[in-house]
């Protein structure tokens, strides 16, 4: 089984505030669950999400070049 992160570990390894990782799981924007009411996060699906916001970051970076 893969192990679980807290909002701690990954805010501290994203280099980002713990509340900040809050936000974003609490507004589904980062993959999250919840076990017994702590948050907990997949390091698969972390790494999951910032490949989806690099490649959207690089679209956005050539839109603008063509414009």
């Amino acid at each position: 089984m893969e192990r679980l992160l807290n909002a701690r570990e990954l805010a501290d390894l994203l280099g980002m505030s713990q509340d900040y990782v809050y936000e974003l799981a609490a507004s589904g924007e980062l993959p999250s669950f919840k076990i017994g009411g702590y948050r907990k996060f997949r390091a698969s699906d972390v790494e999951q999400w910032l490949e989806r916001h690099r490649e959207g970051a690089r679209v956005v970076a050539l839109e603008r070049r063509r414009a």
